[in-house]
């Protein structure tokens, strides 16, 4: 045993604890939702008490936290996870595709085959509006018919066959197999992105008029008569809304459940089956209390919370089960969250960066691993689809030569 070894295992736990202890605690602004009761959580077991070998990590993450209300520190000696008790799965390199690859594409799964389409160049001041399929069970490709429709900040999900694409506050209905589209009706808010639930498409966005401040607005749209159905339209004035007006706000569903969350990791979450008359918002804070840096992903368990430990100790994984939140994991070994994506894969989370291989999370036991065949360095910002089975990336920002564009990950069995 090393004496690097005989000092995390002695120090890492007391100095997570003193971070915790030294946090600012979060008042909500937030008048319209109850606030989700939070357990006081769980400190890191001594190493030697973990299934985990806890080592000294020689490719730690660089970057530092842009979000938050703190300066955070970056570290050299992050921990390395191994394990003897789960496999992580394992990458391969994908085909190459017939359009060039890009980051910031409206990435879907159709049931069959991953869609990638439109999205941008790095800067974000290049549109491009061509598309392909990729069929993970052939690894091959299939150049999508041209549209005439490409922004640098689109948003898409796609249901019953069609794409609905969000951009500039107003959405459009795009037909992949010949390219067509048709403008939607114009929505009840400044329109940010839009989301299936249950086989109902939401709008969520901030209000077109908000006097009072910062105010989150969701409705749900009628595919079959165009209309957005006033009804359902509910509205909460929140500080977690002026994140969403600066689209720095993290949309996602899970369940009957949307979740608009803060670069903090404060989430809002609007219930869509609740009668709007009896109020549908509920507010979700911190698992700690503690306004720091930290991203969500939504997970087959549930709503997933990434929060920095602080001083390069790396990153605390929580899932909020019904209303409590859970740690998952000791520390993950990530420092900074502005150039970090987390991507739910079923049981998993993948979190991905372009400074080192990512890092596979298995939700239920909190084990993790950095993928040692990780056959894309050096690229950032990847579109990502989950089919269900397979983890499909391509495409991104590269930072340095790499030759292959994309990969798929597959699970453990």
């Amino acid at each position: 045993m090393t004496e690097i070894e005989d000092r995390l295992r002695a120090e890492l736990p007391e100095l997570a604890s003193a971070l915790i202890a030294e946090r600012p605690l979060l008042v909500p602004e937030n008048e319209t939702a109850m606030p989700v009761a939070s357990p006081q959580p769980v400190l890191p077991k001594p190493a030697g008490l973990s299934r985990r070998r806890m080592l000294v990590g020689a490719a730690a993450l660089t970057g530092v936290a842009a979000v938050g209300i703190r300066s955070w520190e970056t570290s050299d000696q992050l921990p390395v996870a191994t394990s003897e008790d789960i496999t992580f799965g394992t990458w391969s390199v994908m085909a190459d595709a017939p359009i060039g690859a890009r980051p910031f594409a409206v990435s879907v799964w159709t049931g069959s085959r991953a869609l990638f389409w439109a999205g941008s160049n790095a800067e974000r001041d290049l549109a491009l509006s061509d598309g392909a399929f990729y069929d993970p069970s052939s690894d091959s490709w299939e150049q999508m018919e041209s549209t005439q429709t490409g922004h640098p900040g689109l948003a898409g999900v796609y249901l019953d066959d069609q794409i609905f694409a969000v951009a500039k506050g107003s959405a459009q209905r795009i037909d992949p197999s010949d390219g067509s589209s048709v403008s939607l009706a114009p929505a009840p808010m400044n329109l940010h992105t839009m989301l299936e639930v249950d086989g109902q498409l939401w709008g969520v966005g901030p209000a077109s008029v908000s006097p009072s401040g910062a105010v989150t607005s969701v409705a749900r749209y009628d595919t079959g008569r165009d209309e957005w159905d006033s009804l359902t339209e509910q509205k909460t004035a929140s500080s977690i809304s002026e994140d969403l007006g600066s689209f720095r706000a993290i949309i996602a569903s899970f369940g009957d459940e949307i979740f608009i969350c803060a670069g903090s990791g404060d989430c809002l979450a609007f219930d869509t089956k609740n009668d709007p008359a009896q109020g549908a918002w509920r507010f979700i804070g911190s698992p700690t209390g503690a306004e720091v840096p930290a991203t969500v992903a939504v997970t087959d368990a549930g709503l997933a919370r990434l929060e920095l430990a602080g001083k390069g100790l790396g990153a605390f994984l929580h899932v909020l089960v019904r209303d409590s939140w859970e740690q998952r994991n000791e520390l993950l070994p990530v420092v900074g969250l502005a150039d970090s994506t987390i991507v739910p894969a079923g049981d998993w989370l993948m979190v991905f960066s372009g400074d080192q291989p990512p890092v596979a999370v298995h939700i239920a036991s909190g084990d993790w691993q950095i993928a040692e065949d990780w056959p894309l360095s050096g690229v950032r910002d990847l579109n990502t689809v989950w089919t269900g089975e397979l983890l499909v990336a391509w495409g991104g920002t590269r930072i340095n030569a790499s030759d292959a564009s994309g990969a798929v990950w597959t699970p453990p069995t």
